[in-house]
């Protein structure tokens, strides 16, 4: 009985939790529909979970770099557009040729999906295209 309580408890709390989800209007859960862990397959290094974790959330160096150092947003050379993850993910005209070999769609959720497949043509798209070096920059001790 014990077990039956406790796994209706859970469930109304993963539905409340999904519904409230669903209410926000962010970045995240414009690219993230549920409420399930990101999956992270165990053979890629920590350096692309981290450049992945960072693409998802929006926030890279590349995209907001200039908050810190007090400038104007960057402007894609390419494009005239500002320099977003959704711009050179899906936009720019810079990775159009890296973005179509590597069979990315021009939707973000997409291409950020929680499956081995997609993680996979991202990783090769980033290594592929470059971008790498301004999203992850690691700290030297």
């Amino acid at each position: 009985m014990s077990k039956d309580i406790r796994t209706l408890i859970i469930n109304k709390c993963q539905l409340r939790w999904y519904q409230k989800w669903t209410s926000y209007h962010t970045k995240l859960n414009q690219i993230k529909h549920n409420i399930d862990n990101w999956m992270f397959p165990s053979e890629i290094p920590r350096k692309f979970e981290v450049i992945l974790t960072r693409l998802r959330i929006g926030h890279t160096q590349i995209s907001h770099s200039f908050l810190m150092a007090k400038e104007e947003p960057p402007i894609c050379t390419a494009c005239g557009v500002h320099v977003t993850i959704k711009h050179i993910l899906t936009e720019c005209r810079i990775y159009q040729n890296t973005r179509t070999f590597f069979n990315l769609t021009d939707s973000i959720a997409e291409i950020l999906q929680n499956n081995h497949q997609s993680i996979s043509n991202i990783i090769e798209f980033i290594t592929a295209a470059k971008p790498q070096t301004k999203i992850y920059k690691p700290i030297i001790n």
